[in-house]
């Protein structure tokens, strides 16, 4: 309950002080303004008694580095803002940091009316059930390191972790490192997220193949991204198959 209520608070909070930092930053974008078309005027008509061209040059060029400053301070490459994109996003300026929040439900209706099915197969209970209720969180720090966290609340009481895992990117020889748990890189059909198949099944032949399961694995692309490959070691997840 307190994780919930902590992510609660994180989504209403961030937009808000990424709000806050905007307004700023268009506050100080309007000063700059200001200042450089008074610098101008000066440069181009007497200046005030007693003060030289060359000290109010000075003093503006002072403001305008102070305002600088703080404008970088506000808006530098390292400075998280937060964003929606297909799910909450915080991120650096220069994608350094990155951080992704989303989730998914999926909610299966069921009525049956049909009597000859009824006499064949038995009595056919209508019913709900969440096929998928999903919460998780992806990111990047450092450029290179790599994690999700994926769990899943769906299950009549059978609620587990589907992707726990921590990589690293652009690692020499072999590209790419991946060590938790997660889809075992065989099969068009168990890589497709399920958010793009046409169904909310999936078809048959993913019986033949293995899905989710514990394990480390080294991966990369080849010929200019045209081919992927992939070499792992894996032993089969607590609850079996790992199938979602």
């Amino acid at each position: 309950m307190r994780r919930v209520l902590w992510m609660v608070i994180l989504v209403g909070f961030t937009p808000l002080v990424y709000g806050q930092q905007q307004e700023e930053i268009k506050k100080l974008e309007q000063k700059v303004k200001m200042l450089e078309q008074r610098l101008n005027y000066l440069e181009k008509n007497a200046s005030p008694a007693g003060v030289s061209r060359d000290q109010l040059a000075d003093e503006i060029e002072k403001r305008l580095s102070d305002l600088e400053a703080k404008y970088n301070q506000w808006n530098g490459p390292k400075t998280f803002r937060a964003y929606w994109k297909n799910g909450l996003r915080l991120d650096t300026l220069d994608k350094s940091f990155r951080l992704k929040i989303g989730g998914r439900i999926q909610y299966d209706w069921a009525w049956y009316a049909d009597s000859d099915m009824r006499d064949i197969v038995g009595d056919l209970q209508d019913g709900t059930e969440f096929r998928r209720a999903r919460i998780y969180m992806a990111g990047q720090i450092y450029d290179d390191i790599i994690f999700k966290a994926n769990y899943d609340f769906a299950g009549n009481g059978n609620s587990d972790f589907r992707d726990v895992w921590i990589g690293m990117k652009n690692v020499p020889i072999v590209g790419n490192i991946k060590a938790g748990r997660f889809d075992e890189p065989m099969g068009l059909e168990v890589l497709t997220s399920d958010k793009y198949i046409t169904f909310m099944e999936r078809s048959l032949t993913e019986a033949l193949l293995p899905a989710k399961n514990n394990g480390f694995m080294i991966y990369n692309t080849a010929f200019n991204k045209r081919m992927t490959w992939a070499v792992g070691v894996f032993k089969n997840a607590a609850d079996g198959s790992g199938r979602a």
